[in-house]
């Protein structure tokens, strides 16, 4: 007879507090219960806990686009990477302070965290980036005082728009655009406690903790955007005379590289190491 026992469910226990999310087909809802993560199946009426315990209580969980990754932060910033497939924690990162939010972008690309007054941009893992190196970082946005509380990605996965405890709005560019820069609202006078993207629009949506709800309408579409790309430096001609077999002057023009000694040096071609020929008397 053999006595081989595993966790199979979790009964009993009550949510406390932390994220709710729902998968994309809207049929189960994900919740931490303390220390652990269940699924409710809402569909069939059914509950199941992971086989994942974590040493503080859950906080924050973010789901992936596909439903294929699942990143749960506990109380004192000790994120897991937990893949849905099997059900299994597959990386940890410690973030050594608490973090306030957390959310993968639309386009599964990029998870973005916020952490004090600092705002962090990593490269999603899985078959969205066809990268797994875990945590890769790509980008930093850093305020000078206040903390992050709310973030909300555009349909496109473009901009982010930041909250902060001081009741303003920050947008940036998740990429770089040549016609989009930092911009700032100040409108409010309590901390902000929800963002929202209107659906295919920039136009932006922010409530404060004491009700005050903003519209604030974008000049410019989605598809107006211009990526900005390192385009390679100008080439300018050199125009230099020669004499025709007529006697008349001719003007040809040469081109000119303009890049740098170290980068011209690693461009050209090493010189044949023959030895030079020596004219004889």
């Amino acid at each position: 007879m053999k006595f081989a026992f595993k966790f199979s469910n979790l009964l009993g226990t009550v949510y406390r507090k932390g994220d709710l999310v729902f998968t994309k087909d809207g049929n189960s809802v994900i919740s931490p219960v303390g220390n652990k993560i269940t699924i409710y199946d809402l569909k069939n009426n059914k509950s199941k806990t992971l086989c994942i315990e974590s040493s503080f209580n859950f906080e924050h969980l973010a789901l992936s686009p596909n439903n294929s990754t699942l990143v749960g932060i506990n109380e004192k910033g000790d994120a897991s990477i937990i893949s849905m497939i099997s059900q299994t924690v597959i990386h940890t990162h410690r973030f050594n302070r608490s973090v306030n939010f957390v959310t993968f972008t639309p386009d599964g690309l990029h998870l973005i965290v916020a952490k004090e007054n600092t705002v962090f941009v990593f490269k999603a893992p899985g078959l969205y980036n066809g990268e797994y190196v875990q945590f890769h970082l790509a980008r930093v946005y850093e305020n000078t005082a206040e903390e992050a509380v709310h973030l909300a990605i555009s349909d496109d996965s473009n901009i982010i728009a930041v909250g902060y405890r001081d009741g303003s709005v920050r947008l940036h560019g998740i990429n770089k655009f040549k016609n989009f820069f930092i911009y700032s609202f100040s409108s409010h006078s309590d901390s902000i406690k929800c963002l929202a993207f209107e659906a295919k629009s920039l136009d932006l949506i922010s409530v404060s903790r004491d009700g005050t709800l903003c519209v604030w309408e974008s000049n410019i579409e989605p598809s107006d955007l211009v990526p900005f790309t390192n385009e390679a430096p100008p080439q300018n001609k050199k125009k230099k005379k020669s004499k025709s077999s007529g006697g008349d002057e001719e003007e040809s023009e040469d081109e000119v590289d303009l890049t740098s000694g170290e980068m011209r040096n690693e461009m050209v071609e090493p010189e044949s190491n023959k030895a030079p020929d020596i004219p004889e008397d």
